[in-house]
């Protein structure tokens, strides 16, 4: 295995820690839903919708069940941020959402954590990308961004979001620590 793909599956294993330490009870009390995680290492079929769906949960409410598309990270960055081109070549989740109509995300959750949840950002998945997709030439509105392997994401600011409809922002300074300690 090379450094990078070491680095690829500990990372993965850190935010699908934060994933279902923090953020799926978190979102599973604002959406007022039952959440369960997709583990890609459980099962062949958890395996496939998470790698060829980008299924990172699903949840039921309002009597459906809907994919969710999350991701964790420490600090209070309040942006989205959607994976836009790979060093490697690789498919992103721009490009798979864009181009195929089976089965995806109806619901992308950003969540911003330090000890505790600080802010969740919720939105329809359509939408996010259709408005990432308008203004991909808008500096103000997608903010191009590369990380340490020169990977590309797409950074959208959640202050931007603020009036659309399709778009939730949650506020918390509650630990969820304690809560998830007595499981």
């Amino acid at each position: 295995m090379t450094a990078y793909q070491e680095h690829v599956d500990e990372t993965w294993a850190t935010s699908q820690e934060l994933n279902d330490r923090y953020v799926i009870p978190a979102i599973s009390k604002f959406l007022n839903a039952q959440v369960i995680s997709i583990n890609k290492h459980a099962s062949s079929l958890e395996a496939m919708l998470d790698r060829r769906a980008g299924l990172d949960a699903v949840a039921c409410f309002g009597g459906q069940v809907h994919g969710l598309g999350l991701r964790a990270s420490h600090g209070t960055y309040n942006n989205f941020t959607i994976r836009w081109r790979r060093s490697t070549g690789l498919a992103t989740e721009f490009q798979k959402h864009k181009a195929h109509t089976g089965l995806k995300p109806t619901i992308t959750v950003q969540a911003y954590l330090d000890g505790s949840i600080l802010s969740l950002g919720v939105a329809v998945t359509s939408k996010l990308y259709k408005f990432a997709e308008d203004n991909l030439h808008d500096e103000w509105a997608v903010q191009r961004k590369t990380n340490y392997d020169g990977g590309r994401f797409l950074s959208i600011r959640w202050h931007h979001l603020e009036n659309m409809s399709w778009f939730r922002r949650f506020e918390t300074n509650v630990a969820l620590q304690e809560d998830n300690a007595s499981e």
